[in-house]
């Protein structure tokens, strides 16, 4: 039998006296609106999506820590990929950091290191690594 386990994190900074919570309860109720998967898969409860978004974000002053372990409480990564979104127009990091790892019994261990700009877009670990050879390399 194979087994495969997916653990990312993505980490950013916010202002100074950021509230995660009263962030997390204004994108949960917010989303109750708008029209995605999180009704779906999720549903409502108190005008709120029926998730517990704690098990996903962490902060330590102004950084914020979006987690995935699907082995964990917070084992969907579409939430996860969905709250990083919900980050980027806050954040005042010039990035999102991504850091992954897919642990499969039969093919072995694949990590993975991205960036998100403030605009959404991905750079992936290739990209990052030309732009510092025509840079850096003589």
């Amino acid at each position: 039998m194979s087994y495969t386990q997916f653990v990312a994190t993505a980490s950013c900074t916010v202002c100074e006296g950021f509230n995660l919570q009263s962030y997390l309860d204004a994108i949960s109720k917010r989303s109750v609106k708008e029209d995605n998967f999180m009704m779906e898969h999720y549903g409502e409860v108190d005008g709120k999506i029926d998730i517990d978004f704690e098990d996903y974000v962490r902060q330590s002053d102004g950084n914020i820590l979006i987690e995935c372990d699907t082995e964990e409480n917070n084992n969907n990564s579409e939430v996860w990929d969905w709250l990083i979104d919900q980050f980027i127009p806050v954040m005042n990091s010039q990035f999102v950091q991504i850091k992954s790892a897919t642990i499969d019994s039969r093919s072995g261990v694949d990590i993975g290191f991205s960036l998100y700009d403030k605009m959404g877009k991905f750079v992936d670990l290739t990209e990052i690594m030309e732009v510092y050879q025509k840079t850096v390399t003589p």
